[in-house]
C-alpha cells in the first residue's frame, strides 16, 4: 500500500505515529530506506521529515 502510494507524483499528506501521539506532514516523496525502514518526505520549504514506516497511519 505505501509503495503504490509513493509512484503518485505531487504532494501527499501522511498521518503517521511518534511517541504515541497522531501527526500528519504534507509533502513530495523524497527517499525511502528499507534498511531503517523509514521513510523521508519534503516539503514546499524543502524541510524534511523522516517517518518510520511501521508508524504510518493513511496517506491521503
Amino acid at each position: 500500500m505505501i509503495l503504490k502510494a509513493l509512484k503518485e507524483t505531487g504532494d501527499m499528506t501522511i498521518s503517521y505515529y511518534e511517541n504515541g501521539m497522531l501527526h500528519t506532514f504534507t509533502g513530495r516523496y523524497h527517499n525511502l530506506n528499507l534498511l531503517d525502514q523509514t521513510l523521508c518526505l519534503e516539503n514546499d520549504e524543502k524541510k524534511r521529515m523522516i517517518i518510520h514506516i511501521a508508524g504510518i497511519q493513511q496517506i491521503h
